[in-house]
């Protein structure tokens, strides 16, 4: 048998807790005194298989624990990913629903394009199947009436209504480039019955162009006015804006 003095000597020296000199004092004993040298083997090994199992303890509870925090991370990351897509689908609902509200500009220009009707030069039955250009006009013979304009337009440059219709044709046939050339033409000439239309459909043609900036001059422009041209510019202009 041994004492507690001996058993808390044996378990100093076993969790190293003694001064050097205690210590060499103590191995001399145990080389001395075999029942004392097995008594402190056992506590040696219970002391081990306590380690050996609270390290085993602690392991599995570290292991949860990292188990968990990386489940918080995870989740964490999840939310934060979540929260940026649903940022992203606001943002794009948002730029969807007020490209919506601000209506196509294409959209635009088919509510708001009519071919203009020839009032220039009425025609009678006598001018059917003729080369007339308004003839071939108002029956939508857009390309041969384009001809026929084009060469009163070489005869008399300064001819408002052949520019005038020749404009419009381009515009059926979607080239809008030489449409505003055309267009532009007609407005440069003294003011004239063809004025407000031209600037109505260059308007329309930078619009289809999606040049608002310009189209907005012009229908600001038309917008003071009180005739049809001045109301349908005032409602496309609270659609741009």
């Amino acid at each position: 048998m041994i004492n507690k003095e001996q058993n808390d000597r044996i378990e100093q020296y076993l969790l190293k807790n003694m001064k050097d000199s205690e210590r060499e004092a103590f191995e001399d004993e145990l080389n001395s005194d075999p029942y004392l040298k097995k008594i402190t083997e056992k506590k040696q090994l219970i002391i081990r298989g306590i380690k050996a199992g609270f390290n085993a303890e602690l392991k599995l509870k570290l292991k949860r624990e990292d188990q968990r925090l990386k489940r918080m991370v995870k989740t964490r990351r999840i939310k934060y990913i979540s929260g940026i897509a649903a940022i992203l689908i606001i943002g794009v609902f948002s730029t969807f629903f007020l490209n919506s509200v601000k209506q196509d500009p294409i959209k635009i220009y088919e509510k708001y394009y009519q071919t203009y009707p020839n009032i220039s030069i009425p025609l009678s039955r006598s001018d059917e199947n003729t080369d007339n250009p308004y003839y071939l006009y108002e029956t939508g013979n857009y390309k041969a009436a384009l001809t026929g304009f084009k060469a009163l337009i070489n005869d008399k440059p300064g001819d408002e209504a052949a520019l005038f219709y020749a404009a419009v044709i381009y515009m059926e046939l979607a080239d809008f480039e030489n449409a505003i050339e055309y267009l532009k033409r007609v407005t440069a000439e003294n003011p004239n019955r063809f004025t407000r239309p031209a600037n109505w459909y260059l308007s329309l043609a930078y619009i289809h162009s999606d040049n608002i900036e310009i189209a907005v001059k012009y229908l600001d422009e038309l917008a003071k006015g009180d005739d049809i041209y001045g109301k349908n510019s005032k409602k496309i202009l609270n659609k741009l804006n």
